[in-house]
């Protein structure tokens, strides 16, 4: 993503303080939209409408719906990633750590709507792949770790390799929200999150780690037993 360069509007310099201020608001409005109504159908008119600026202010801050839509799948990563680390620290265990990324991950996919990852694939390849690239890299850490962590807790069992296993992981979470395999008019997203859930953790539990689970279900939020 380019650093965004002060600009002007009705011949006036922004400074880069204000440029921001102003690329911020545009990029939560647009987000907005998005989540709400999908890619395709929202237009930089739209933002610039919902917003009461000026579409040649929108142009100037980012010149293309492309370029939009780049600098919000880019923050949208880097939130995702912080808030993912966010749980990751407040949780006592390996499953809690499970649950809370996973209720976060569902919570995200219920505030959007289903055409909004099918228009990002079909028509925006480059903002799609840095999202793939989430799942194949950083997720597959979090899943490897979190393996190692409840392994060494007794929560998870010992006969597996955790790198295999978080490899299957991010293979089977990218087909939840590959078209081909569930098509959004057909699957609820957030429930496929928690199905996905479902199977993983019960490959892996130990009677110890099943133990606590059933302690703490009434709390385990979407999670399907």
């Amino acid at each position: 993503m380019e650093t965004l360069q002060p600009f002007s509007v009705s011949g006036v310099t922004l400074s880069f303080d204000i440029a921001m201020s102003t690329l911020r608001q545009i990029l939560e409005t647009a987000e907005t939209l998005f989540f709400r109504y999908g890619v395709k159908s929202v237009t930089m008119d739209d933002v610039a409408a919902e917003l009461g600026m000026s579409k040649k202010t929108v142009y100037q801050a980012v010149p293309t719906k492309a370029e939009l839509i780049d600098h919000i799948v880019e923050n949208h990563i880097q939130a995702e990633v912080a808030m993912i680390e966010d749980q990751r620290a407040q949780a006592a265990n390996a499953i809690d750590e499970m649950l809370a990324v996973s209720k976060m991950v569902g919570d995200t996919l219920r505030r959007m709507t289903p055409l909004l990852l099918f228009d990002l694939r079909k028509y925006y390849r480059q903002s799609w792949v840095k999202i793939n690239q989430l799942h194949r890299d950083h997720i597959f850490q979090i899943i490897r770790t979190n393996l190692e962590k409840g392994q060494a807790e007794g929560l998870y069992r010992a006969d597996f390799d955790p790198a295999v296993i978080a490899r299957l992981y991010v293979i089977k979470a990218l087909a939840l929200i590959d078209e081909k395999f569930f098509p959004h008019d057909q699957y609820d997203k957030a429930d496929l999150v928690a199905n996905h859930l479902t199977y993983h953790l019960h490959g892996v539990l130990t009677d110890a780690g099943r133990q606590y689970l059933q302690t703490i279900q009434p709390c385990a939020s979407g999670f399907s037993s």
